[in-house]
């Protein structure tokens, strides 16, 4: 906003009022024009390099990101795989361990392993005591 003098519709004098003058057609402005025109110059070429080079660092990065998307797939699988191959062996170990179990708890192998490897016989009952 500057100060300008208009002429007065009815008095005929010159008064001062408050106008808004707009930067194109301000006289500093109008003779100064060059380094704005260069300035502008400037900017259309940024404005149009940018637009050429914006759809390809675009690219670049959803390509980056759909990599860095299947990269983690890959190895989530990798992991997955591990621990179905450690379940496994896990139901394998205690499928062994029911047998044993299972095994061990018989009174017939109790009676048969019992005999042979430690030596023992079977007491007849008349020999065994109770107090």
């Amino acid at each position: 906003m500057q100060l300008a003098k208009v002429a007065g519709a009815h008095t005929g004098a010159f008064s001062t009022q408050r106008v808004f003058v707009h930067r194109l057609s301000d006289p500093v402005s109008v003779t100064h024009s060059q380094p704005f025109r260069a300035i502008a110059a400037r900017d259309r070429l940024k404005r149009r390099f940018l637009k050429r080079i914006l759809p390809f660092v675009a690219l670049f990065f959803a390509l980056a990101f759909q990599l860095l998307i299947r990269v983690q797939m890959i190895h989530a699988g990798y992991r997955v795989h591990e621990l179905r191959r450690q379940a496994l062996g896990y139901d394998n170990e205690l499928r062994e361990l029911n047998a044993k179990l299972a095994v061990s708890t018989c009174p017939k192998t109790l009676i048969s392993r019992a005999q042979s490897e430690l030596g023992l016989s079977i007491t007849p009952p008349q020999r065994i005591r109770t107090l």
